[in-house]
């Protein structure tokens, strides 16, 4: 992964995390390192909530988020129109990508970070593109 500063979860990121599915270790070190500052956006968190619920409904959305912050993400909850626009301005670009994954890569962009991601399948075709604020943790 590169080595920047500013790391932007998508949701596969974070339950890669929380399940400890390979390349977990990749990301709890970048959310241990005081010098990185991490996030997630609420549409990508919503994600990882509908993920939890659909394999266990007893689980607390609640404590899903609060373990998520306490983990050290921070969790972007507002939608400016410039956030907006861009993540739209990529859905209509790169169709294949998620409307999820598209806040997620906004807001990389917007924060001059970089997305952790594993899904190879819809980010591939936009690194072999030029787009540079994309990492995959496997």
């Amino acid at each position: 992964m590169p080595a920047e500063s500013i790391y932007i979860f998508d949701a596969c990121a974070l339950i890669a995390l929380i399940e400890r599915e390979p390349g977990y270790e990749r990301l709890e070190t970048l959310l241990r390192d005081p010098a990185v500052e991490s996030y997630i956006h609420a549409i990508n968190l919503c994600e990882v909530l509908y993920d939890a619920l659909r394999r266990r409904p007893d689980v607390s959305s609640h404590r899903v988020v609060a373990n998520t912050q306490n983990a050290g993400l921070r969790v972007c909850w507002n939608t400016d129109i410039a956030l907006l626009t861009r993540a739209a301005d990529h859905k209509a670009r790169w169709r294949r990508v998620s409307l999820a994954d598209c806040f997620a890569l906004a807001l990389a962009q917007t924060l001059g970070g970089i997305l952790l991601t594993s899904d190879h399948h819809e980010f591939d075709p936009l690194v072999s593109a030029g787009v540079k604020s994309i990492g995959f943790f496997r």
